[in-house]
């Protein structure tokens, strides 16, 4: 799966959320996020780069990274995206 720049009608006005998104699938998987084996992010404007593999964790530019701790709905960052519109809560 590729997503060649997520974000791309915030791109012209420089919108600091826009990036890049590939995952990779066993051969003859269907298209299923559950059986992403590798996955990579980055983003446009910071060179930053995120990277996972299935049972192995995830880097930011090569370093270790874990998930935050944050557990109440109300106190997380949630993104969401339909064919018409981002909403970002």
């Amino acid at each position: 799966m590729l997503d060649p720049c997520d974000g791309q009608q915030q791109l012209p006005a420089r919108h600091p959320r826009v990036g890049f998104a590939v995952a990779a699938l066993p051969a003859g998987a269907p298209l299923d996020p559950a059986r992403v084996e590798y996955a990579v992010c980055g983003d446009v404007f910071t060179g930053a780069v995120y990277a996972a593999a299935r049972g192995q964790g995830a880097t930011l530019d090569g370093r270790p990274i874990q998930s935050a701790a944050t557990v109440a709905l109300e106190r997380a960052v949630v993104g969401v995206k339909s064919r018409t519109r981002a909403a970002h809560c």
